[in-house]
């Protein structure tokens, strides 16, 4: 990635663009980043266009962040489907619950 390209940090919450970097490698969703001290995890990742010369041209990425540090994994981590992602909780109910679940697997 062309690290002159700018990467905007906006808050997936409030939409308020929060900063504005340059980035030698872009962050994928389910990654942290440290702004200023304080941990973001990267929510989404967007990518925008401009036609140039006939050519869409790459100009800008945006991410949408949530402050604070998410646990390492979500659900009952003993669970042989658990995804061990700060963002979905197991291969089989990804959004849960983990209580009660009849497909429990330990591991």
């Amino acid at each position: 990635m062309d690290p002159s390209l700018p990467v905007q940090i906006i808050d997936s919450l409030t939409g308020e663009r929060l900063e504005i970097l340059h980035l030698a490698d872009v962050p994928h969703p389910g990654q942290h980043l440290d702004i200023a001290g304080t941990p973001f995890t990267i929510l989404e990742k967007r990518h925008s266009y401009h036609l140039r010369d006939g050519r869409y041209r790459l100009y800008a990425v945006r991410l949408f962040v949530q402050a604070g540090t998410p646990p390492q994994g979500l659900g009952d981590l003993s669970c042989l489907y658990n995804a061990h992602s700060p963002l979905l909780r197991c291969a089989v109910h990804p959004l849960g619950p983990c209580e009660g679940c009849r497909d429990y697997r330990p591991r």
